[in-house]
């Protein structure tokens, strides 16, 4: 009587064959290697993109944690506050690479992400979040209380900017940075950060992010 092995046996068969063959071990982990390779890269490049985009318009910011510290405290508030409000963007930044790495977007999902930006602008929270961009917090002068206020002044801070600028972040990563887009929403970001009234260019913002989901269409 002839016998069949069952698929769930062949299976076994072939995960023991793989783990058992040195090359196909070596292959795996060279896939895997591979993969976290270029997901530290695009992490990487994502922070970089928020160095180049967000810290201009953190100038102001930046100036009160130096100046409303003491002379000898302003290189350690300014470091901490910079480094609360990197964080807060490195870990967004980590789960929408995470998220391109699994679902490879292309440019209608970009262009939808636009659209979707450009309707954001237009709620309360991003207006509320405009006006924390513009807003300062006491800093300690001494001390750990000095440190924690600086971190949490960064991080006030971060989380203003993530409400307001993700989602153009985001398109622009699953559009793949085309330069036009990423200037655009350079220019826009820091427009809105260094006016002194921010909501006059949220209706631009909207303009522009519409027109640049059909332009991004229609030139890919």
């Amino acid at each position: 009587m002839a016998h069949h092995a069952s698929p769930g046996g062949a299976a076994t068969a072939g995960w023991a064959d793989a783990w058992l063959d040195p090359a196909s071990f070596a292959t795996g982990w060279a896939g895997v290697a591979q993969g976290v390779g270029s997901g530290a890269a695009a992490w990487g490049h994502w922070g970089l993109m928020v160095v180049a985009m967000m810290l201009p318009g953190l100038v102001p910011s930046v100036r009160h944690a130096a100046f409303a510290s003491p002379r000898r405290r302003r290189h350690r508030t300014t470091a901490l506050f910079v480094g609360a409000y990197l964080a807060l963007w490195m870990i967004v930044g980590l789960g929408v690479t995470l998220v391109v790495g699994l679902l490879r977007p292309g440019v209608m999902a970009a262009a939808a992400v636009l659209v979707a930006a450009s309707a954001w602008e237009l709620t309360p929270v991003v207006r509320r979040a405009l006006a924390r961009c513009h807003r300062s917090v006491p800093l300690g002068i001494e001390g750990r209380t000095a440190d924690v206020a600086a971190l949490r002044f960064g991080w006030f801070h971060a989380r203003a900017c993530v409400i307001t600028c993700a989602p153009f972040m985001v398109a622009l990563t699953f559009a793949g940075h085309p330069l036009w887009l990423t200037l655009g929403i350079a220019t826009v970001t820091c427009l809105q950060k260094l006016g002194a009234d921010a909501e006059r260019w949220v209706h631009p913002v909207v303009v522009l992010g519409a027109l640049s989901a059909v332009v991004l269409v229609g030139t890919s």
